[in-house]
């Protein structure tokens, strides 16, 4: 199946379940507002943030004004002493944390993606049953992060082939839960030998439609309907690749 083909198959399903895809999707955003913006808070990014915010307010203020910039050295300066006093080892710490956590949530996204895909009606609760493999899907996630950390030292490239030979690892964790991570892993990379390209293409055909919906999420300062019913878009395209490199045959048509 083509790019065109998994986004046709993603739009016939949530048309087919109507409202759950984006009450879940709705959900898995505000949770992730609220880590998002908990961990600004903890890790004391939110005032490195608002400092940047009045700079570039500053410098736009001025360019309008035809007045002269700002003293650049002043303000890295002052962003330098503000990151030192505020990014603590704990506040790293506490980010990393966070982010392994956002890594289990979604991993539950994409099963509850998987599952709606293969002609289940999964209950907008069902995101959530990652939480009873809790520990085996942190674990996976640090095992992936560090495998592509050390192909990342090599060079950009090589760590992103890998972050996309590990990508099916967390559909794997789903179907097999007595795999473990190297497992996992090892099926993914499996099943996405020879469809590494397909893998990026797809997520590339996405790259206008996330920045679209960054910038109204940037300019509105708050949630989007575009977000809302990407979240659903992409998951459902993303679990359809999956059944496709696994030759597993949906029940639902593909046909718009």
């Amino acid at each position: 199946m083509s790019s065109k083909e998994h986004k046709i198959f993603a739009r016939n399903i949530m048309r087919q379940n109507r409202y759950t895809p984006y009450v879940v999707g709705l959900i898995f955003l505000l949770i992730s507002f609220a880590v998002a913006q908990f961990q600004l808070r903890a890790t004391g990014m939110a005032d490195i943030q608002k400092a940047l915010t009045a700079w570039y307010q500053e410098i736009f203020d001025n360019m309008m004004n035809t007045q002269a910039m700002p003293d650049l050295n002043a303000f890295y300066r002052h962003m330098y002493d503000t990151f030192i006093a505020l990014w603590r080892p704990l506040g790293s710490l506490v980010s990393k944390l966070i982010n392994l956590v956002i890594g289990v949530l979604t991993t539950g996204a994409a099963w509850y993606w998987l599952r709606m895909s293969r002609g289940e009606t999964p209950k907008w609760s069902g995101v959530f049953d990652c939480l009873r493999r809790f520990t085996k899907i942190l674990w996976l996630m640090i095992v992936t992060s560090f495998f592509t950390a050390l192909w990342s030292l090599l060079f950009v490239i090589p760590g992103i082939i890998a972050s996309i030979r590990y990508s099916q690892a967390i559909y794997v964790q789903f179907e097999h839960p007595e795999y473990g991570a190297l497992e996992c892993i090892r099926e993914s990379k499996e099943v996405m030998r020879d469809h590494k390209m397909d893998w990026f293409v797809l997520q590339l055909s996405f790259i206008g439609w996330l920045l679209l919906a960054g910038i109204i999420v940037y300019f509105a300062r708050g949630l989007s309907v575009l977000s809302i019913m990407l979240i659903p878009y992409v998951g459902l395209a993303n679990a359809s690749f999956y059944n496709n490199v696994t030759y597993y045959t949906p029940t639902m048509a593909v046909n718009s």
